[in-house]
């Protein structure tokens, strides 16, 4: 069985309380202390080759990326793949046989599988490998309305080749895949990647930065979805939900 670990800030404990409560039907998982942005120091990290000076990235986004990037570490160490979750994900009832059974499809040659997403945004993937991608929108206001009984759903999903995404609520990684994904995001750097429909996007926060790889690895996305987030921008402690200017929010799609 796969290692399950949620990713929260210490200084946040009502956080994993909700996640919890949001998802009674699962074991008990562990629970890693995220990194708190708000007390790194910024100059250190870029003396360190941590973070490029010109990063856009808030002190809460810098602090949420070197935590996944701690969890991928871990991966590497443990030489096994780790599943990582944040805290408001939301998961199916039968997250951990359906997400077992898809990746027993993918053989030794997979490196990455995304099993939620932000819901306003964007998805794309390889709908027919090699032949069409296929770009899809969501409905979050209806997707936050039937969330607090989705843990009762059980889900049947399937794997495609990921080219875009945002969000990181829940996936899976070998170790093969976070020496990449390390490799990759190491510093964090200005950057930026086209998007279907809307266009060219600054890299501000660890999620965008990873679609800038996810079409170079063997990375995977789960449609349906098994792990859902209602995306809350007013409870993050990543970005500024009030800046309408903000990368973030220049990101979101509506329909």
């Amino acid at each position: 069985m796969i290692e399950t670990r949620v990713i929260s800030l210490d200084r946040t404990p009502e956080r994993f309380a909700e996640f919890r409560a949001h998802n009674p039907h699962l074991p008990e998982i562990a629970r890693v202390s995220g990194v708190d942005g708000a007390a790194l120091d910024r100059a250190r990290l870029v003396a360190e080759g941590l973070v490029h000076p010109d990063s856009i990235y808030t002190p809460g986004a810098i602090g949420n990326a070197l935590s996944h990037m701690a969890q991928w570490r871990a991966a590497i160490v443990a030489e096994a793949p780790l599943t990582v979750l944040e805290d408001d994900a939301v998961l199916c009832a039968n997250f951990a046989a359906e997400s077992a059974r898809i990746i027993a499809t993918l053989g030794t040659n997979w490196d990455y599988i995304l099993w939620g997403y932000n819901f306003d945004s964007l998805l794309t993937y390889d709908m027919v490998p090699g032949l069409t991608p296929c770009t899809a929108l969501f409905d979050q206001a209806k997707m936050r309305r039937a969330l607090p009984v989705f843990h009762q759903r059980r889900m049947q999903t399937a794997a495609f080749r990921l080219n875009r995404a945002l969000g990181t609520p829940a996936y899976t990684v070998t170790p093969r895949g976070a020496k990449k994904l390390l490799a990759f995001c190491r510093p964090i750097r200005p950057l930026t990647v086209e998007f279907p429909l809307i266009g060219r996007r600054p890299n501000f926060s660890i999620d965008f930065m990873l679609n800038g790889l996810y079409t170079g690895i063997a990375a995977y996305v789960a449609v349906p979805a098994l792990a859902l987030t209602a995306n809350e921008k007013t409870k993050s402690t990543i970005l500024d939900p009030n800046d309408p200017k903000s990368p973030s929010n220049l990101a979101k799609v509506s329909i």
